[in-house]
């Protein structure tokens, strides 16, 4: 079964049990049409879908991004009104229904402003960037490039909820932090072809500021919207883009470094096909869309690996718990073995249009020598 069509029946699978719970504690309070309100939500996320499908105009996307926002509220208010009710039912006796009656209007008051108000505030502080700074010391890399900087922006996601006016903010941003390298570290559309140019354009802009360029490798989006239209275009534009080889950058100064990139994890990844000829004394960068590749890097001399993909968890706090269940990398800086593996934010949505304390994120990672 196709991987995306097999995560949407699960995903759908799960909002009409969510839903479900919801109808049932809804009715236990004598709410009206309880059964019709958890139909109506179980069925938007299909027609959202539906509207993807069917190709339909970017305005239509709203279904679909209202539909993920109701089921993030749901995700939160359905379990939360179960667990205040089980408390309210051991806490006063059914002897005094009203004094239950009452408790029960204030838990769904507090479920309900829990669930809805975060994704909410989200759609708004999805816009809010963040620029980290890491400085990296590479045993292998040269004196003379000590201080290089190396800009590395992942999971755009170009597309209904990052449009051109987004992007000319961000690279705006960017543009101050005077990249000698840009890395763009997978998924930069989000699953429409018609967004493939104005994605790829930004992406051309971003490699003129920077000194070598850009280099670029595709994350598991590419695959959805057509792995060879993003990346042929990509490559159209100058900009080296890496499937399971690498680079040589600033050779001129000591030697440089080397700049491997491999295929999404789900697609074919080899991080020592990558790597085969490099010469063995130059420090090694590995550019891998999903954090996980990181396993498979032993032997291979990677000091270095720049990650995306799980974007932080988008949404806490349930957001980096169910993301950490599958990585036990979710954002930030990690050690795994000899490897520093840094995990970026990403810049954009996938699923609901909203991000609640975790804001997007380009690292401009600054590399130290010795």
């Amino acid at each position: 079964m196709n991987r995306f069509l097999l995560f949407f029946l699960v995903f759908t699978t799960a909002s009409a049990v969510l839903h479900g719970l919801l109808a049932w504690r809804l009715h236990a309070r004598g709410i009206p049409r309880a059964r019709l309100i958890a139909v109506v939500g179980t069925c938007l996320l299909p027609l959202g879908r539906a509207s993807r499908l069917l190709d339909l105009p970017d305005g239509f996307a709203v279904i679909e991004g209202a539909a993920l926002l109701e089921l993030a509220a749901v995700v939160v208010v359905a379990p939360l009104l179960v667990l205040l009710d089980f408390g309210t039912d051991r806490a006063v006796p059914a002897a005094q229904p009203g004094r239950r009656a009452a408790l029960q209007k204030v838990s769904l008051g507090v479920a309900t402003a829990t669930g809805v108000i975060p994704p909410l505030w989200g759609i708004r502080a999805r816009r809010d960037l963040d620029v980290v700074e890491l400085p990296v010391r590479l045993p292998r890399l040269p004196k003379a490039l000590d201080g290089y900087t190396i800009v590395q922006v992942s999971d755009v996601h170009v597309g209904e909820f990052l449009d051109e006016k987004d992007l000319a903010r961000i690279l705006e941003r960017i543009r101050a932090h005077r990249a000698d390298l840009v890395v763009m570290t997978g998924d930069l559309v989000h699953d429409r072809a018609r967004h493939i140019p104005p994605a790829v354009a930004w992406l051309a802009r971003l490699s003129a500021l920077a000194r070598h360029g850009a280099v670029a490798i595709p994350g598991n989006h590419e695959h959805y919207v057509g792995r060879d239209l993003v990346l042929s275009a990509i490559s159209a534009t100058g900009v080296r883009v890496l499937i399971n080889q690498h680079t040589r950058i600033a050779e001129a100064d000591g030697g440089g470094f080397v700049v491997g990139g491999v295929e999404d994890a789900f697609h074919g990844s080899d991080p020592a096909q990558a790597f085969r000829e490099a010469p063995p004394d130059r420090a090694r960068i590995l550019l891998a869309h999903q954090p996980q590749i990181v396993r498979a890097t032993a032997g291979v001399g990677v000091d270095l690996q720049l990650s995306g993909h799980t974007h932080g968890g988008q949404i806490r706090p349930l957001g980096p718990v169910a993301v950490g269940v599958l990585y036990p990398w979710v954002s930030g800086r990690y050690q795994v073995g000899p490897t520093t593996l840094y995990v970026n934010r990403g810049l954009g949505t996938s699923g609901p249009p909203s991000r609640v304390a975790v804001p997007p994120e380009v690292t401009k990672v600054v590399l130290v020598a010795g």
